[in-house]
Formats: C-alpha cells, structure tokens, sequence
C-alpha cells in the first residue's frame, strides 16, 4: 500500500494516519525532588565552574615565555613576574635532585638544557610534545596530540 515504506532491511513500516494521545502519570515519589535539593543545585554548580587549572612542565613553561613569548610566570612571594633571563637559571636548579645552586657554571649535559633543547626542537618542527614518563621514555610525539591519535614517536633523551 501507499502507506507502508519498504526500508533497505527489508522490514516495512506503516504509518497511520489517526493518532492517538495518552498521558503517562507516574504515582512514584522517585521522580520528586524536595524543593530544597534543588535550591542547592545552582550553588552546587557556581562551586565548581573554577575547580579546573593547567600545569606545565619546566620545559613546557620555558617555551612558552621564552620561545614564544606568550606566557608570563608570577612569584607569589615577591609579587611580580620573572622574566625568561630569571626563569631560565631558575629552571635549571630545579631539574637537580636535590634542587642545586644556580651559580654552578653550565655544563653541556645540564638536565634541564638537553631537555629543553629536544622540546624546543620538535615542538618547532610542528610536533605536539608530551611527557612519556607513563611509558618509559623522555618525551612522546603527537602529529596533533594525544585526543586525536596514539603517538607517532617515543623520544629518550641520552645526553653525549
């Protein structure tokens, strides 16, 4: 008939031209709230709307005020911003366990300097750099990061 539509499955489906109206009416109390749980829902929400933050590696950190001068580093105890000259020796200390003195002279194989050195390198070549310490290597290499697709390379940092 006109009014049965043939589906690729082959099942049909027919539409009837009168329709009926029925009215569902729930006698059970689960589906009411108590007025007072939803008064404290929006206070709730308003909680929670800044619970999120961004934290940054070191190397992360360092491209980004230095590199690309899009980022600026605040200290809290002197209540101003350190420039990426201050950052960079400031950085370097903490990539030490214990943190060391920032006085000691460079060395070629200075934690912080090899591994700032790859990030900066693959990060200006396109590549999304993440920390591949989950997986035991330095750094993991994302073509558009880690949402997206599994990691095209795993990078291990051996300094000369």
């Amino acid at each position: 008939s006109s009014q049965d539509k043939k589906l690729s499955n082959g099942k049909t489906v027919r539409f009837s031209p009168v329709v009926q109206e029925k009215e569902f009416v729930s006698e059970s109390t689960a589906f009411h709230l108590p007025d007072s749980m939803l008064d404290g829902a929006d206070d709730e929400e308003a909680a929670l709307e800044d619970e999120e933050h961004l934290q940054l590696s070191n190397e992360e950190a360092f491209f980004l005020a230095y590199g690309l001068g899009s980022l600026q580093v605040f200290d809290d105890k002197r209540n101003v911003v350190i420039p990426p000259s201050s950052l960079f020796p400031l950085l370097r200390r903490h990539s030490y366990f214990p943190p060391g003195d920032s006085s000691v002279d460079l060395e070629p194989d200075d934690p912080f300097v090899v591994s700032y050195a790859v990030y900066h390198h693959f990060r200006s070549l396109g590549w999304i750099v993440r920390s591949g310490v989950k997986f035991g290597v330095d750094y993991l290499l994302y073509n558009r990061g880690p949402v997206f697709s599994h990691a095209k390379f795993a990078i291990v940092v051996i300094p000369s």
